[in-house]
């Protein structure tokens, strides 16, 4: 018979806590996602970007976020809490 890790239950209040994290992590990432496409318009102005050069900004800051949400995973899968 197989052992099983201990985990964290949901219904218990550490549960309530992880997922009550996830949800602000991610409503965090959709603020920052709305945040670029709002300044896009000032950007243009100020910067004299064409509609060509605001797609490769936002494609620029997408790739780079992506990246480094990738290495914090990473970083977190290899060294777990501190």
């Amino acid at each position: 018979m197989e052992e099983r890790e201990p985990g964290i239950a949901l219904a218990s209040p550490q549960g309530r806590a992880v997922v009550a994290a996830t949800v602000a992590g991610s409503s965090v990432a959709f603020l920052d996602a709305s945040v670029v496409t709002v300044a896009l318009p000032a950007l243009g102005r100020d910067l004299d970007a064409d509609l060509a050069a605001l797609q490769w900004t936002v494609n620029a800051y997408t790739l780079t976020l992506a990246a480094l949400i990738l290495l914090g995973g990473s970083l977190g899968d290899r060294y777990g809490r501190c």
